[in-house]
């Protein structure tokens, strides 16, 4: 990457941790039964299903801010963004942290507890989600 501006090194960067997490979370998630994929985990999509949908269609917006594609989503998507049933408490249409976020640093740690938290209920070891230092990564500074 030598020459590469500081902004992109930092976004290249940033996707190739995003990548890892992808896998590292994808292969534990691997080892679940579909009755615990589906099931209510108590996290802000209730089940680890409906958490990784909100990942991947948070994925396909960003994607979409990047490449400049401004059609607007299907009716199908943005529904399953509004959905309550989606919330970890019927009723409930956002999260505290939806709608304040005054450090994000303890929102992931509070996200990492919750899926580790949602793993291990069902018996399952949970993933090593720091990616600094972790094993088999390295990064081109």
């Amino acid at each position: 990457m030598t020459g590469a501006s500081p902004w992109k090194q930092h976004f290249i960067q940033v996707a190739e941790c995003n990548a890892w997490a992808y896998k590292v979370l994808l292969e534990s998630v691997a080892q679940l039964s579909d009755e615990q994929f589906s099931a209510h985990a108590g996290l802000c999509f209730r089940s680890i299903h409906g958490t990784l949908n909100h990942l991947v269609l948070s994925e396909q917006f960003w994607y979409a801010r990047f490449t400049g594609d401004s059609s607007t989503p299907s009716p199908e998507v943005t529904a399953l963004w509004t959905s309550e049933n989606m919330y970890s408490k019927p009723g409930d249409a956002s999260s505290i942290w939806e709608e304040y976020n005054p450090d994000r640093s303890k929102i992931i740690e509070a996200i990492e507890k919750s899926i580790s938290a949602a793993i291990t209920q069902f018996g399952l070891r949970p993933p090593t989600m720091d990616y600094v230092g972790a094993p088999g990564i390295t990064r081109n500074v």
